[in-house]
C-alpha cells in the first residue's frame, strides 16, 4: 500500500509503513533464534566463498582462479533471497571494492535472478485478490518474463476487457525475510567497520 504527493511538481508514491531500523533491532533482538539462524544461512556459505579466496591467495591462485570465484559469489548471493541480491546488486558497481571479474559476474544479478515457483506465485495471487487466477488472467508465456530481487513478472491479459498488462507478484514472505536480513546485514556491517578501522581504511560500509 502506498499514498502519492507532489514533489517538486512531480506526482511521487510514498509507502504506507517505512522501514525503521531501530524498531526492527528491538523486535528481533528479542527473537535470538531467528536471527542466528537467519546468520548462519547467510554467512556459512559466504564463509565457503571466502576460505576459498583464501586458500587461493595463500597458494598463488587467486588471479587465475578470479573468474570462478566470482562464479561462485554470483551463485551464492542469488540464493540468499532479496535484501541478500539487493547487495550484490550494490556491490556491481563497486569499482573501488571489487576486480572487474567480480563486478562482471554481479551485474548479472540485474536481471538473471532465479525464479520462484509459479504455482507459488499463481496461488499468492488468489489468495490476495480472492478469486481463481484463471477467472482474471489469461498467461501469454507459461513462464514470467522477468524476475528480480523483491519478485518476477509475468505477461498476462485481464478477462474482463482483453487488456495486456505485466503482472508483479512478490516474492513469498518477501517484508519478512528483508526485515530481517537488513538487521543482519546492519549487523555485519558494523562488524567490518570494526575491521577496516583496525586496518586503518576510510571505508563505512554501514
Amino acid at each position: 500500500d502506498y499514498v502519492t504527493r507532489w514533489a517538486r511538481g512531480v506526482k511521487v508514491a510514498e509507502p504506507l509503513r517505512k522501514y525503521d531500523p531501530v524498531a526492527a533491532e528491538k523486535l528481533l533482538f528479542r527473537q535470538p533464534t531467528k536471527w542466528i539462524v537467519r546468520n548462519t544461512q547467510i554467512g556459512f556459505p559466504l564463509a565457503l566463498w571466502a576460505i576459498g579466496v583464501a586458500t587461493d591467495v595463500v597458494f598463488k591462485k587467486e588471479e587465475g582462479n578470479r573468474r570462478n570465484r566470482a562464479k561462485q559469489l554470483l551463485q551464492t548471493i542469488s540464493g540468499l533471497g532479496p535484501a541478500i541480491i539487493k547487495g550484490g546488486q550494490a556491490l556491481a558497481s563497486r569499482a573501488d571494492l571489487m576486480p572487474s571479474e567480480y563486478l562482471e559476474e554481479l551485474q548479472k544479478l540485474q536481471d538473471d535472478v532465479p525464479r520462484f515457483d509459479n504455482d507459488l506465485a499463481l496461488a499468492m495471487v488468489e489468495e490476495e485478490l480472492g478469486a481463481e487466477f484463471d477467472s482474471l488472467f489469461e498467461l501469454e508465456y507459461a513462464e514470467p518474463i522477468a524476475a528480480a530481487s523483491i519478485g518476477q513478472v509475468y505477461k498476462a491479459r485481464l478477462r474482463s476487457n482483453g487488456d495486456l498488462v505485466a503482472l508483479k507478484i512478490q516474492r513469498p514472505k518477501c517484508e519478512e525475510v528483508i526485515s530481517l536480513d537488513l538487521y543482519v546485514l546492519r549487523w555485519w556491517s558494523g562488524v567490518a567497520n570494526i575491521l577496516t578501522k583496525l586496518l586503518n581504511k576510510d571505508i563505512d560500509v554501514q
